[in-house]
């Protein structure tokens, strides 16, 4: 069994004096991420890999999710997360991950990720809030043999 936890951002500042790459999590961002990683501590979420984009929201809620749910390994961004991307770029991420990693999370932004997790789902469509997390198992022993539509949804946080 492999899992994917597909992660949108949470709350940011809206700024005009700084680009949109650059916005920082809010009080209330962080405070979300807190009760999100209550609920998934909760549900004894086991997670050995966080892969981000590179902006700075993405960054401070993988790093402040990392922090609370006790991850040893390092965070993993990617500039191309930032952007829309094809579902098998998306795809090719995931099948190239190590068979020793069991569950990875995903911390990207809106529309796309919530685009992803609809296209690995076999029957939901996903419009995710900020700080928003769905778990979705995948009976697989292997990356590599994970394809789009064959996830199952463990878990839905809003």
């Amino acid at each position: 069994m492999k899992t994917i936890y597909f992660a949108r951002h949470s709350f940011a500042e809206i700024s005009y004096s700084k680009s949109d790459f650059e916005r920082e999590i809010t009080r209330e961002g962080f405070d979300k991420i807190e009760e999100q990683c209550d609920i998934l501590s909760k549900e004894k979420a086991k997670i050995d890999l966080i892969i981000c984009s590179s902006a700075k929201r993405t960054i401070q809620t993988a790093k402040y999710i990392k922090l609370l749910l006790k991850i040893n390994k390092d965070i993993i961004d990617l500039d191309w997360l930032y952007e829309e991307y094809p579902s098998y770029q998306f795809l090719e991420l995931i099948q190239n991950q190590s068979k020793k990693i069991e569950s990875l999370m995903i911390v990207a932004h809106n529309p796309t990720i919530s685009v992803m997790a609809s296209n690995f789902n076999l029957s939901k469509n996903y419009e995710l809030m900020p700080s928003g997390i769905i778990k979705m198992d995948f009976d697989v022993s292997n990356w590599d043999d994970i394809e789009l539509r064959s996830g199952k949804e463990s878990l839905f946080l809003s």
